[in-house]
């Protein structure tokens, strides 16, 4: 959303040492899947791996929690909860809302 794009990077020296740039794709690697998930699913249970998320509670939160998004003024994910969850874990704070 800004007026004037921001210049991107000079991909010149990346062509002139002739480096290879290459994306990443979470589908390209669906096959460890299951191995990680086996290791991951203790540290899980043990609370030592978490996603970062900013939690906004409310409906009439969601217009902030959307400029939030917009201007990357958020931890990881931004959900927005409409009601309270009895079997959710607890989690941290997230915007005033």
């Amino acid at each position: 959303n800004d007026v004037a794009p921001e210049p991107g990077p000079n991909l010149m020296i990346a062509a002139a040492s002739r480096l290879r740039i290459e994306g990443f794709i979470a589908s390209d690697s669906v096959d460890r899947l299951p191995a990680y998930q086996t290791q991951a699913a203790p540290w899980v249970r043990e609370g030592s791996l978490r996603a970062q998320e900013t939690i906004v509670q409310g409906l009439e939160a969601a217009p902030a929690a959307f400029a939030a998004l917009l201007r990357g003024d958020k931890a990881g994910k931004i959900s927005l909860q409409l009601s309270t969850d009895p079997f959710a874990p607890e989690r941290g704070p997230g915007l005033a809302g």
